[in-house]
């Protein structure tokens, strides 16, 4: 009985998660590491680019400017999201989830021009039907967070989670800058991370 309690409370809690009744309890900030890069903002310069990250809890949002004469191509199908060393494909938000498992066009910027985005690990982006709210009567699309924000009580999960502090991840995204190819990779490590104030 009391195992059935447990996983009762459990999915409970899950799905209280889902539908945005729980908030998150934990919050993380973040450094960049990268050569060239102005740690506290995440911003990153050079004669080509400049680019501006906020990492959110469920993608990562970032801003980028064309600083040169020539236009630059953004190449989503091979940008990735670098996580404990493994390269984690993306969708970035121009593409509706639906057709997440198709090729994705690339995006020109023109010289002295932005572009606002957002990237999502394609493994966080699931379709739960067994949801029914807000009219979805067939479900929708959820994701998953990047790291953790719940420990549901477990010291070992709140352990991991302080522990995660030191961490570092990296977003490589390739960009063709007129006819050359560059390969740019953007690291990051987990700062700190706190209990949220509500």
């Amino acid at each position: 009985m009391n195992t059935l309690y447990k996983t009762l409370t459990i999915a409970l809690l899950l799905a209280l998660t889902s539908c945005g009744l729980i908030r998150p309890k934990y919050a993380y900030s973040y450094e960049m590491l990268t050569e060239n890069s102005d740690s506290p903002t995440l911003t990153y310069t050079d004669s080509a680019i400049s680019i501006y990250f906020s990492i959110e809890q469920k993608n990562i949002y970032f801003s980028l400017i064309n600083n040169g004469p020539e236009p630059i191509k953004v190449i989503w199908d091979e940008t990735v999201i670098i996580r404990d060393n493994i390269p984690e494909p993306i969708v970035n938000s121009s593409v509706s989830f639906d057709v997440k498992h198709l090729p994705q066009i690339p995006t020109v910027i023109p010289p002295g021009r932005s572009i606002v985005n957002t990237i999502t690990p394609k493994h966080n982006i699931y379709w739960d039907s067994d949801i029914e709210e807000n009219g979805y009567d067939d479900g929708k699309w959820k994701v998953y967070d990047l790291f953790p924000v719940h420990d549901w009580g477990s010291k070992s999960k709140k352990d991991a989670i302080y522990n995660s502090v030191g961490q570092t991840f990296s977003v490589y995204m390739p960009m063709v800058i007129g006819n050359d190819k560059k390969p740019y990779e953007f690291t990051f490590k987990i700062a700190d991370v706190y209990k949220r104030e509500y």
